[in-house]
């Protein structure tokens, strides 16, 4: 998986806010590139994607996927939809974080 930079974000009004500015919830969306990384995959794939396509494609272990999923999952960034016998994870496109936020998931 190729590392994504954390963004350049910008407030509603233009400005340029520091990681360090941006609230508790939305720092766990961008603090850490591999979580980004996943939620750019995932904004670019409406259909979702299941924790097995992620791993291929992140390298990542399962496990360390489902965990960055499940904080994902705590700020209400993503959410799942369950198919038989595997779950297929969707970003919130209404989340606080790309809402009010402006963080970038594409």
């Amino acid at each position: 998986m190729k590392t994504n930079k954390i963004p350049a974000l910008k407030d509603k009004k233009g400005k340029v806010l520091r990681v360090e500015e941006l609230c508790p919830d939305c720092f766990k969306v961008v603090g850490v590139p591999t979580r980004y990384g996943l939620v750019c995959m995932l904004g670019k794939n409406k259909e979702g994607l299941t924790v097995n396509e992620l791993t291929e494609s992140t390298k990542l272990t399962q496990p360390t996927v489902t965990h960055h999923l499940n904080i994902l999952r705590s700020v209400d960034a993503v959410y799942s939809e369950d198919r038989g016998r595997e779950r297929v994870y969707f970003i919130n496109r209404e989340a606080h974080c790309f809402e009010e936020c402006d963080i970038p998931y594409k």
